[in-house]
């Protein structure tokens, strides 16, 4: 069975579990309600806030994605009136060309060590994890 035709059938069941508590519910809220005059009134209301679900979400994921191609540093930049502080220090400091030099220093340094300490187990620490 295709991942298209088990979704579609989770979404019917889930339709109709939150259908059927729905019609639980009004009927113990309005007893004389027939449920086939109510079912298609939830029915109406789940297909509204699947669209406005579906809706805001292609719309904030398509400004989060023009808001980093435009260079945002996060999708959230315009909610503050400038970066973090210290953030235009870091990048400024941290350009391609530093970064590659910090691991050139890392990598001869792990190297010396290792090879000054034979005897004993070398380790690579990750510049990315934080550790050196």
């Amino acid at each position: 069975m295709s991942q298209l035709r088990i979704n579609i059938i989770k979404s019917l069941i889930c339709f109709f579990a939150i259908a059927a508590l729905l019609v639980v519910f009004l009927r113990s809220l309005v007893p004389n309600i027939s449920p086939l005059h109510v079912f298609p009134y939830i029915a109406l209301g789940i297909f509204v806030f699947a669209f406005a679900l579906y809706s805001t979400i292609i719309i904030r994921g398509g400004f989060n994605q023009w808001s980093i191609n435009k260079g945002a540093i996060d999708p959230a930049w315009l909610w503050f009136a400038a970066n973090p502080p210290g953030l235009d220090s870091f990048a400024s400091s941290n350009t391609p060309a530093t970064l590659t030099q910090d691991a050139i220093n890392a990598s001869v340094a792990t190297s010396i060590a290792c090879s000054v300490d034979i005897a004993s187990a070398c380790s690579v620490s990750s510049m990315d994890s934080g550790s050196y």
